[in-house]
């Protein structure tokens, strides 16, 4: 990892995180179409989950899996995950940004890349494919490239050993297009029975909100 490695093959470098066009849903659909030499698709599938986590950490994002392109509704928005040999030059994968009337956006994961999941150092000859997708999630939401430097962000161009999930200024950008997180619904109080024997007695009496 001492060379720098290109995200994805997207013809701009350096932007200001300004979208093109954000994407026009919070709830895509996610449709993993083809698996990797050693990967297969429920694995992608779990890097995919994960990544879309993150997002889903700091905005509020949703991404649901369907197994065929027939179970998407006529406005559903699909993230289409496909593996392509994108060569050896230091790409990793690319996303179709956001577009007018745009409903399928193809991903592409390069076939090429040695890819082992960690949220640490990357080994050396491998490359972690959740920051990745991330990266590339980032891009289906309709982030551009954000300029490289100090802060660091998931969104510059070149992957990272230390940036593995959105940052504090493109978190407040996709809450500001998707919305807050959501916060869990807080369970109701239980009621629990607690049962005593008194000289022989069975005696049953209910406990509120433990």
């Amino acid at each position: 990892m001492n060379d720098p490695v290109y995200f994805c093959g997207c013809p701009e470098l350096f932007g200001d995180g300004t979208p093109a066009l954000r994407l026009q849903t919070n709830r895509p659909l996610v449709l993993v179409q083809d698996a990797l030499p050693q990967h297969n698709r429920d694995e992608i599938w779990s890097w995919l989950k994960e990544a879309h986590a993150r997002w889903g950490a700091v905005c509020d994002w949703q991404a649901r899996r369907i197994m065929d392109i027939t179970e998407a509704g006529p406005t559903d928005i699909i993230q289409l995950v496909t593996v392509a040999d994108l060569g050896g030059g230091g790409v990793l994968a690319d996303q179709m940004l956001p577009y007018q009337g745009g409903r399928i956006l193809r991903m592409r994961i390069n076939s090429r890349i040695n890819w082992r999941a960690t949220d640490g150092q990357m080994a050396s000859g491998t490359v972690d494919p959740i920051r990745t997708i991330c990266h590339e999630t980032g891009h289906f939401q309709g982030h551009s490239h954000w300029p490289q430097g100090a802060p660091p962000e998931l969104m510059e161009p070149f992957v990272s050993q230390t940036i593995i999930n959105p940052q504090p200024t493109e978190a407040r950008v996709s809450s500001g297009w998707f919305g807050a997180v959501t916060p869990p619904p807080t369970p109701p109080p239980t009621t629990e029975e607690l049962r005593i024997i008194v000289k022989g007695t069975n005696l049953t009496y209910r406990v509120e909100g433990v």
